[in-house]
């Protein structure tokens, strides 16, 4: 069973300490507990509110996450699904859905985008098919390479009002000058 981190950038609604105390608590529970305001459910889809999202990242871009707070919990890669948040953003449930795949086959996406890069020509890039976040190569002058729905930003999904703070693995702060 292989396990990997996944992460959490608490908003301006909680901070690291508050997490590493209380949990970690879908805006849902926030809305109850007073500490955050209402939210317009318009242009959400109708479980946004009681979703907690986590995100994978991979080993290239792990040294990012010293700029931001975050929290993280380990989750096995063969049963955790992710799914693609641009189409969260742009409230569209059917390709949302289509997007779910495993963890662990994410992972294997972002591999074949990693043995890609070592051959990178000069003026070319790397785009990510948004259903499957397979890696295509494509030039300067495509028309993917400046629509920002051509790539796949994972999300992790917990159904829970309160992930535990016994269940959270790591956390960061960052330094304040």
């Amino acid at each position: 069973m292989a396990m990997v981190e996944v992460y959490h950038f608490p908003g301006r609604e909680a901070s690291v300490d508050d997490l590493l105390a209380e949990g970690l608590k879908s805006r849902k529970q926030l809305i109850k507990e007073g500490k955050l305001e209402p939210l317009s459910a318009s242009g959400l889809f109708d479980d946004h509110l009681s979703t907690i999202y986590l995100q994978w990242f991979s080993p290239h871009l792990e040294a990012n996450r010293e700029r931001y707070d975050w929290v993280s919990m380990e989750v096995n890669i063969e049963t955790t699904n992710v799914f693609n948040c641009e189409f969260r953003y742009h409230n569209d449930r059917t390709k949302y859905n289509a997007s779910k795949m495993s963890l662990a086959d994410y992972i294997s996406q972002h591999e074949k985008t990693k043995e890609m890069r070592k051959d990178l020509e000069s003026g070319k890039m790397i785009v990510w098919d948004p259903l499957t976040a397979e890696p295509t190569l494509v030039g300067f002058d495509d028309k993917r390479f400046y629509n920002p729905i051509w790539q796949y930003l994972n999300e992790v999904l917990v159904q829970k009002s309160v992930i535990p703070a016994s269940e959270l693995k790591g956390h960061y702060k960052v330094k304040s000058d």
